[in-house]
């Protein structure tokens, strides 16, 4: 029981701190506003969108990007910057190094 109350005690501060990385730096704003842009894509597609699961990226009518696309954007996008070839893993995890650090 002790060890379940110490891993508990682990996850809060955890998300804690997560919640400090977001009010910290740029992230809350730009989640913020990407909601609003999906709520207007939602308008625009009308009977078209489809996310019943309340994804936080999808396409311009709700449903899941295809890992593919993302891929191929996320490629696009790192080699137009000069950003050597990393993975979108290695970003995540780089990215909350550096916030926690």
């Amino acid at each position: 029981m002790r060890v379940l109350k110490e891993h508990r005690a682990e996850q809060v501060l955890k998300e804690h701190r997560a919640e400090q990385v977001l009010k910290e730096h740029r992230a809350e704003q730009v989640l913020t506003e990407h909601r609003a842009e999906q709520a207007a894509e939602r308008l625009a597609a009308g009977s078209a969108w489809n996310n019943p699961h309340g994804l936080v990226f999808t396409t311009h009518i709700g449903t899941a990007i295809e890992p593919e696309n993302l891929y191929r954007r996320f490629r696009a996008v790192r080699d137009a910057a000069g950003i050597r070839r990393v993975r979108l893993l290695d970003l995540r995890h780089t990215y909350a190094t550096i916030l926690l650090a």
